[in-house]
């Protein structure tokens, strides 16, 4: 908001009242919904993750489409009644970040045990204990300790562990 004294003039009246004012406001008129950002772009993690994306983005359309532009009280009191039954409760988001920790867990799983088939012969007496711990689901620093000396292995592994994470 501009500053009081920008709106006197030579012919400033007190008894004026504030609301007749004619203040510029050209965020006023600026159409939100084209300037949304798409997230599409940066959501790359998981194919089901872009699909519920997409689904959100297709139910807020048809929201829009059937509430028209009801600028109502009672109008704008349904659309937040609807968006809030929209939201996933607790349960349901536990789920879905459950479900999705379980894909990324299987693809990291899936993805040591092809680097343990390819340096099995590499890492000798400890791949056995290697593969325990891919088994156990391990951390990082596990796998760490059968790598230290063998940098070109410990390289590899720790590219790989870097991909499958940020998946």
């Amino acid at each position: 908001m501009p500053l009081a004294y920008t709106f006197l003039t030579d012919e400033f009246n007190p008894g004026t009242s504030p609301d007749l004012l004619q203040i510029d406001a050209p965020h006023a008129q600026l159409d939100l919904a084209s300037l949304a950002v798409d997230w599409r772009d940066w959501i790359t993690w998981s194919k089901d993750a872009l699909s519920a994306y997409d689904a959100h983005q297709q139910a807020d359309a048809n929201k829009q489409d059937s509430m028209g532009s009801d600028d109502t009280a009672s109008g704008a009191k349904a659309k937040h009644e609807n968006e809030v039954d929209d939201l996933p409760n607790g349960a349901e988001t536990d789920a879905i970040f459950a479900e999705m920790a379980a894909q990324r867990q299987m693809n990291q799983t899936e993805a040591l045990r092809e680097f343990w088939q390819e340096h099995k012969d590499e890492l000798g007496e400890d791949a056995e204990r290697f593969r325990l711990i891919i088994d156990h689901h391990g951390g990082r620093s596990d796998y760490m300790q059968f790598l230290v000396n063998k940098p070109d292995l410990l390289n590899e592994f720790m590219e790989l562990w870097q991909k499958v994470n940020s998946e």
